[in-house]
């Protein structure tokens, strides 16, 4: 699905049956041992499916910063 816009991810999946969702947010954190990435600004999409949820996100910067 790489180069769908979320907005018509969303509604793809939808057709097909699949509960899914934007998701607004002005920051994303991931925290991977003595470094955390930083997401400014992500469109989040939020997929329910056979009882698993997946986030998808997407951005166009990040900064990765040392704990």
């Amino acid at each position: 699905m790489m180069g769908l816009e979320p907005k018509a991810m969303v509604e793809m999946l939808k057709a097909q049956g699949i509960d899914a969702k934007e998701l607004k947010a002005e920051g994303v954190f991931i925290k991977m041992g003595k470094k955390t990435l930083e997401i400014s600004h992500p469109q989040i999409t939020v997929i329910r499916m056979n009882g698993a949820v997946s986030y998808t996100i997407n951005c166009s910067e990040t900064d990765e910063n040392e704990v």
